[in-house]
């Protein structure tokens, strides 16, 4: 074994395994906490379906750009497709914005 695998086994056996990263759970406790979890789901269904709506216009523009040789096309459904994901995203961590905002105080 020559001495970068050792040197890279030592560097693995080194690091521990069992690291338990606590999760920031959603703090529904404030006043008003039952009508923003409400709003909360709601936000999250929508943006699902929005943004199946926007992986199918996402394809169809890619399709319409490769078959066309248009590049204008291929851009608009990849950055359509990069939205859809970015706002899916975004939406699944809707709790953990609400708990970094009301840390400001914003919801106070």
């Amino acid at each position: 074994m020559s001495v970068s695998h050792q040197l890279h086994a030592r560097l693995i056996e080194s690091f521990p395994t069992d690291v338990n990263v606590p999760q920031p759970a959603p703090d529904f406790s404030g006043p008003g906490s039952g009508a923003l979890r409400k709003l909360s789901g709601q936000v999250l269904g929508f943006s699902i379906t929005a943004a199946v709506v926007f992986v199918i216009l996402a394809a169809a523009l890619i399709i319409a750009g490769a078959m066309s040789a248009s590049r204008k096309f291929l851009i608009m459904g990849f950055t359509a497709l990069g939205c859809a994901v970015l706002g899916v995203i975004i939406a699944l961590n809707s709790a953990n914005l609400v708990n970094w905002g009301s840390g400001f105080g914003l919801f106070n």
